[in-house]
């Protein structure tokens, strides 16, 4: 397992999953598959994205066109600790059969403040009825656009600004 903070960015030139390409008829599952088992490995995780799905395509008509997730970030546990903000784009071009592909990295509010924050949910939150309440407005409210892990990864973080706003706030229940 790595401990140091890792990112890889770039054309992998494979996909994860079937629904990561559109126009092509299913192929062999071993590549993918074998793609997957070596982030899994590394203890990569990707990254989600923001912006359409496909990052690169063939450039060709009607039912020749195919296109692909073939661009993408992924990066170590120790590395989205550092950066838990952090958000990809998927940007549009006409010059080139790949899509850029852009990492914003904004550090987290606990690295800007002096005073200790949790960076973890807190065990004794979830004895207290409003923490339910604030997770489930949240979870119905964030509707971000992007992958399924991305959505929830985004859906996540929002949580945790909230709960930590909570706890932290002038009515927290938790105030010493």
């Amino acid at each position: 397992m790595m401990t140091l903070p890792w990112l890889l960015m770039g054309d992998f030139n494979e996909i994860l999953s079937f629904d990561e390409r559109s126009g092509e008829s299913a192929s062999s599952q071993r590549p993918m598959y074998e793609f997957g088992e070596v982030l899994s490995r590394c203890g990569l995780v990707d990254l989600g994205y923001r912006g359409h799905p496909f990052t690169w395509d063939n450039g060709r008509d009607a039912e020749a066109f195919i296109q692909k997730w073939l661009d993408r970030a992924v990066a170590s546990v120790s590395w989205m600790t550092m950066f838990p903000l952090c958000t990809l784009d998927h940007i549009q071009s006409s010059y080139s059969d790949h899509v850029p592909i852009l990492l914003h990295t904004e550090l987290g509010s606990n690295h800007t403040c002096k005073r200790r924050r949790p960076r973890k949910f807190e065990e004794k939150w979830s004895i207290h009825p409003e923490c339910e309440k604030i997770i489930q407005r949240v979870w119905d409210q964030v509707n971000p656009v992007g992958s399924p892990m991305y959505v929830v990864c985004e859906k996540i973080k929002k949580c945790r600004e909230e709960l930590f706003g909570w706890y932290k706030g002038d009515k927290s229940p938790f105030a010493q």
